[in-house]
């Protein structure tokens, strides 16, 4: 990160919260995601994945960024994101993908709980 006040910018506008802040680096949080950006530290041919950020109200927050000067991309609907998903980038040129998640999409998503035959053997 190059810049840590425009990267905290950023990301409180897209809907993170600063968890930590110490000399040089500071860790967001965001729904259940965590992560750090350290300064000085171009990690763009470290990053194997992309960060990928949900929202509750993706045209909301789509507007707030754009308001704000940061470029958005169109709300794409998809299989994987069918409530859509938008592609930014952050400071640092990092790919930011936001999908919005409702409580309906999130209880869908969310898996079965598995459970076994009960067995009681050894207690009593």
């Amino acid at each position: 990160m190059d810049n840590v006040p425009r990267a905290m910018d950023f990301y409180l506008a897209v809907g993170c919260e600063v968890h930590l802040v110490a000399d040089g680096w500071v860790q967001f949080r965001q729904a259940e995601t965590r992560f750090v950006l350290v300064q000085g530290c171009d990690d763009r041919d470290h990053v194997s994945e992309l960060l990928d950020l949900t929202s509750p109200d993706l045209l909301g927050l789509r507007g707030r960024v754009l308001a704000l000067g940061i470029e958005a991309g169109p709300i794409v609907c998809s299989p994987s994101a069918p409530d859509g998903r938008i592609q930014l980038q952050d400071p640092d040129l990092h790919t930011v993908m936001i999908t919005c998640v409702t409580l309906a999409s999130a209880v869908e998503m969310t898996p079965p709980v598995q459970r076994g035959p009960r067995d009681f053997t050894g207690y009593r």
